[in-house]
């Protein structure tokens, strides 16, 4: 509950860059989303992930640079789902540069996973707080300059 109310604070006092998470929370953030990855996540063709070795299960699927970049595409996502906006569209351009990219479909299915956790994250500490109109324009241009369409 702490975290949550911290957050909220801090995304009200600012909204300028994606950058809304802390460290602290974004390290939660990706460890609870590897945490429920391997036998939860579903792949494209609709199969549960499992890891092919010991060793896969203990790596995180994706780089550091990579989660952060999918962190702030998933904070825009929780800014523009407070706002009401079409942040759908916003999270499958990222899906589809993945693979335009060349990442491999647990990759995708895991940069799925930790984009929902971090848009789930920023959404649920705004709820009640409603987003006003000068603040759905600057999550509009947010998402305008979101790295969702590039790895």
């Amino acid at each position: 509950m702490r975290f949550l109310i911290a957050m909220y604070l801090m995304l009200l006092s600012s909204l300028s860059l994606a950058g809304v998470l802390t460290d602290s929370a974004r390290e939660n953030i990706v460890k609870s989303a590897f945490s429920n990855f391997w036998g939860h996540a579903v792949l494209s063709n609709g199969k549960v992930v499992q890891p092919e070795s010991d060793e896969e299960r203990k790596t995180l699927p994706v780089s550091s640079a990579v989660a952060n970049q999918v962190l702030d595409v998933g904070e825009v996502s929780g800014l523009a789902e407070w706002c009401g906006l079409n942040w759908q569209s916003h999270y499958l351009s990222m899906t589809a540069a993945a693979r335009k990219a060349g990442f491999k479909d647990k990759q995708v299915a895991f940069i799925g996973v930790l984009h929902g956790r971090a848009q789930g994250t920023v959404a649920e500490a705004l709820k009640t707080r409603p987003c006003n109109e000068a603040k759905r324009t600057e999550v509009q241009e947010m998402m305008k300059n979101s790295p969702n369409k590039r790895f």
